[in-house]
C-alpha cells in the first residue's frame, strides 16, 4: 500500500514538474519578447537565472524518477518474495494432503487390534512414509517443514502405540517416548539421510553425466536483496558439520565408509 501511494505521488509530482518546465519555457520567450521590445540583450537579462531554475527542475525530475525505479524495484522483489511463499506453503499443503490420504486408507490396519504394533510400524513404513517423502532427496526444506512432518508422523504413532498409564491416569506419550519406540529414526532423519545417498550417488557419477554437472557448476547473476535462499547443498553441507564428516569429498568415493555415513545419519541425535 505505501508503495503504491508513493508511485502515484510520484507521477503526480512528475507531472506537475512537466507543467512548471513548460511554464519555464513560456517564461524564457516572454523574456526575450519584453528585451527586444525595449531594446536590450535578450541572451544576457535574466537568461542565466532561468537556465538556472530549468537545470534544478531537471535535477528534481530525474531525482523522483531514480525514487520510483528504486520503488518499483522494491515492489517487484515483495511480489516474488510473496509468490514464493505461496508456492512454499502449497507445496507443504500437497504434501500433507498425500499422506493424509495414504493415512486414512489404511487407517483399518493401524485400528485393526489383531496385528502387533511392530506389524503396524512397517506398514506406516511402507505404505504411508513413502507417499510423504517422494523425491526429498532433492528438497532444500527448512526447519518449518521439518516439523511439519514430524508433526505429521508423531500423529501416526501416537495412533498406533496409543496413550500411557503412568499410574497417574492415561496420557498421551511424549514426543521422546515415540522417538526412542521407533528407535530415534523419524521422518526427518530418514530424509536427510536419503539426501546424503544421493549426494554419494551423484558425486560417483562420471562428469558428463547432468546431475553432477548441475551440482558443481555456477550461475553468476546479480542477486536480489536480502537473505539468499537456502540452496540443497547448504542442507547437506550443515547435516555433514553436524555429523562431523570431515573431507567428504574423498570419503564419498568409498561406497562401503559411505553407506556407513548414511546409516548413522539415520538416529543420529542432532540430526
Amino acid at each position: 500500500m505505501v508503495l503504491r501511494d508513493l508511485d502515484e505521488m510520484i507521477k503526480v509530482c512528475e507531472e506537475t514538474l512537466a507543467s512548471h518546465k513548460s511554464r519555464l519555457g513560456d517564461l524564457k520567450d516572454l523574456v526575450a519578447q519584453i528585451a527586444k521590445d525595449v531594446g536590450l540583450d535578450a541572451g544576457g537579462l535574466l537568461e542565466a537565472e532561468v537556465d538556472a531554475l530549468g537545470k534544478r527542475l531537471e535535477d528534481v525530475r530525474e531525482s523522483l524518477a531514480t525514487l520510483a525505479e528504486v520503488a518499483e524495484t522494491k515492489a517487484a522483489n515483495k511480489d516474488l518474495c510473496t509468490e514464493d511463499l505461496l508456492q512454499t506453503k502449497s507445496f507443504l499443503s500437497n504434501v500433507q494432503q498425500a499422506g493424509n490420504r495414504a493415512y486414512y486408507a489404511n487407517l483399518p490396519l493401524f485400528q485393526n487390534q489383531l496385528l502387533s504394533r511392530m506389524t503396524k510400524i512397517k506398514v506406516y513404513k511402507t505404505l504411508v512414509r513413502p507417499v510423504v517423502i517422494f523425491g526429498s532427496e532433492t528438497w532444500a526444506f527448512t526447519k518449518k517443514d521439518e516439523n511439519s512432518l514430524r508433526s505429521f508422523e508423531r500423529k501416526i504413532l501416537r495412533r498406533i502405540f496409543g496413550p500411557v498409564n503412568d499410574h497417574q491416569g492415561w496420557k498421551i506419550r511424549s514426543n521422546n517416548e515415540l522417538l526412542n519406540l521407533i528407535g530415534g529414526q523419524d521422518v526427518v532423519k530418514f530424509m536427510k539421510a536419503q539426501r546424503l545417498r544421493w549426494l554419494g550417488h551423484v558425486n560417483r557419477m562420471p562428469e558428463t553425466r547432468t546431475p553432477i554437472k548441475t551440482l558443481k557448476d555456477r550461475l553468476y547473476n546479480r542477486r536480489r536483496r536480502g537473505r539468499p535462499k537456502l540452496k540443497w547443498m547448504d542442507g547437506v553441507s550443515k547435516d555433514l558439520e553436524i555429523m562431523g564428516a570431515r573431507g567428504w569429498t574423498n570419503m564419498v568415493k568409498d561406497r562401503v565408509r559411505w553407506k556407513a555415513v548414511v546409516k548413522e545419519a539415520k538416529t543420529h541425535p542432532r540430526l
